[in-house]
């Protein structure tokens, strides 16, 4: 098949493709604003009206941009979508790996509304892929792995983080970037605007590393990687983690289909020309099932039990009203920052909500109309909080320049005072007693882990940890010794209790030991006289059954939902578990048939 596109009646651009999927770049020359007359076929032989097309930009308006992914001063309905612009999000974690610092893993996150496509197809991104781009008028534009934007914008020695956003974009010397967040976690771009490391308040170093455009490894402080695969299309198809488990991709028409995890279990994934329209879990239940509007907002949305919920959405009068399975109608009321002001409930009571120019929540007024309190500092961290009237208690919180609190003192006035070492490590804690004060303290080592507690009478507990920051042992005041292996993963192996580590034992009779499956949920727990208990699992993850050592088994059931249906225990005694269209539990019946509704 042959494409061309035509301006001004001149050939700009043509190819041959093999299939009627493939993609192409649009020529340089194109620019915003232009019409073009798009072909397919021969324009010359076969005589094919021409599509006339204007080229627009991707959605451009802040607000929206900001409040992709779940921004705390959104509001959220069904599985989940947020309620003002209809966008559908969606997170899963594949694989999570402790380490001293940032936990080496992998998660993903899709957003309807995003029109971004990279290595995981549209509306999707990883938790590393976050980047920035520089914009005509200066500002800076940071794409979160959620997948929101903040633009920064020029003012002073540095740059302006818009409302909403408490981290402070540097420009560094060389070229490069650092965005610092709240927690002191810094993300170092390159001069390019890649993500090159991720360092944590203790400087431990989450390190990428790229094949010209493509992440190719993400490293943690001891030195265990995630390794990734591309196809030719630069679309992600394989994940490899330390111990050579893999997570597999595939795409069809350029959209993430399929994810097959750690233990094999594959969840699909289904589109619309709008967006993800149902996810199918390993077990083959629908999760949930979307279906959208042209603008890509969620108007039905059906669970794994056909329950219906509807959305309208109304711009003009600033108002979403949604219908849940049971006919129950939900409006909320949002202000021109997209932010929720009222939620009107079936009952007609309401919650009102105000805010201050920085997002943050100044008042929450309840369905019984009382009206509780917040003031915040410009880091977004709260002051004040006041409960309602007649009481009007108010609790205050003081922090440090790192945004630790520093000082907490509730309505009575009673007080706790926290101090941090230089990283923002917290090293005591004091508190009032009666003929004086109470202090814990805390120790750490070099990669900010805690080695030793005080208690407020001066009895140490300490605790080391091996090369991967695994807890290895911990010691309490008595100088009884409990002690830990892992294997490359972080998974608890064994368990020696202290009365394996004393001088002349022998350890392995005072061993626990523990077995795993691909996706680190515990098989079997042996006790130290070598008595084992099994647990089953679904392809979901859900404990199907638990057998003791004496080989009484319990097994367990779920709905679609993965909800508890049915427990059954080692009598084939059967408890059984329904709820209602909101997920909320209905009745349990018991195995003599007595039932108890909620």
């Amino acid at each position: 098949m042959s494409y061309y596109i035509y301006k001004n009646n001149s050939s700009l651009w043509e190819r041959t493709a093999q299939t009627d999927t493939q993609y192409f770049s649009l020529p340089l020359d194109v620019a915003v604003g232009d019409v073009i007359d798009f072909m397919v076929g021969d324009y010359y032989y076969f005589g094919n009206t021409p599509l006339h097309v204007t080229i627009t930009t991707p959605e451009t308006d802040p607000l929206l941009l900001a409040t992709l992914g779940r921004q705390p001063w959104c509001h959220f309905f069904g599985d989940p979508v947020n309620v003002v612009n209809g966008n559908y999000t969606y997170d899963q974690t594949d694989l999570s790996i402790p380490t001293p610092g940032k936990p080496l893993q992998f998660t993903r996150f899709y957003n309807s509304r995003d029109t971004y496509a990279g290595p995981l197809g549209k509306g999707w991104q990883h938790n590393y892929n976050t980047f920035l781009t520089p914009n005509q008028d200066n500002s800076i534009a940071v794409y979160y792995p959620d997948g929101h934007t903040f633009v920064f914008t020029p003012g002073g020695e540095g740059y302006t983080r818009p409302p909403g956003c408490f981290e402070t974009l540097d420009k560094n010397p060389d070229g490069t970037f650092t965005l610092t967040c709240k927690d002191q976690t810094k993300y170092l771009y390159n001069a390019e605007g890649k993500l090159a490391r991720i360092l944590d308040k203790n400087n431990n170093a989450i390190t990428l590393q790229y094949d010209n455009t493509l992440l190719t490894a993400v490293t943690e402080p001891a030195g265990r990687s995630l390794q990734f695969t591309y196809d030719q299309d630069n679309h992600l198809t394989q994940i490899t983690d330390p111990a050579g488990r893999t997570i597999v991709f595939t795409y069809e028409n350029g959209n993430l289909a399929t994810v097959q995890d750690l233990n094999g279990g594959i969840t699909t994934y289904t589109y619309t020309s709008a967006g993800l329209a149902a996810i199918t879990d390993p077990n083959g239940h629908t999760v949930a099932a979307n279906t959208y509007d042209h603008q890509s907002r969620v108007i039905e949305q059906t669970d794994g039990k056909s329950n219906r919920t509807i959305f309208a959405y109304d711009p003009d009068n600033r108002k979403t009203t949604i219908t849940d399975a049971r006919g129950n109608t939900t409006t909320f009321y949002y202000d021109e920052k997209f932010r929720v002001t009222t939620i009107e409930h079936p009952d007609g009571t309401t919650n009102v909500y105000t805010y201050d120019d920085n997002h943050n929540q100044t008042s929450e007024t309840d369905q019984n109309g009382h009206t509780t309190t917040y003031t915040y500092d410009p880091m977004g961290n709260q002051l004040t909080k006041t409960d309602p009237a007649p009481f009007n208690y108010v609790t205050t919180t003081t922090y440090d320049n790192q945004n630790n609190p520093t000082r907490i003192v509730d309505a009575s006035g009673n007080a706790v005072d926290m101090t941090y070492d230089t990283d923002g490590n917290l090293q005591t804690v004091t508190r009032a007693v009666y003929g004086g004060v109470a202090i814990t303290s805390f120790t750490y080592n070099d990669f900010g882990q805690v080695t030793s507690i005080t208690n407020p009478n001066g009895k140490t507990t300490t605790i080391t940890y091996d090369q991967y920051g695994n807890r290895e042992s911990i010691t309490d005041p008595l100088g009884n010794k409990t002690t830990y292996t892992y294997d490359i993963l972080g998974r608890k192996l064994t368990e020696t209790t202290p009365r394996g580590n004393v001088p002349g034992a022998n350890p392995a009779d005072f061993t626990w030991t523990y077995t795993y499956d691909e996706n680190g949920n515990v098989l079997t727990v042996t006790d130290p006289l070598g008595h084992v208990t099994t647990n089953t699992y679904d392809l979901k993850g859900n404990r199907t059954s638990v057998t003791d050592p004496r080989n009484n088994t319990t097994t367990f059931t779920y709905d679609e939902n993965d909800r508890l249906s049915a427990l059954t225990n080692a009598l084939n005694q059967t408890t059984t578990y329904t709820y209602d269209a909101s997920g909320n539990l209905a009745s349990v019946t018991d195995p003599k048939g007595r039932i108890t509704t909620y």
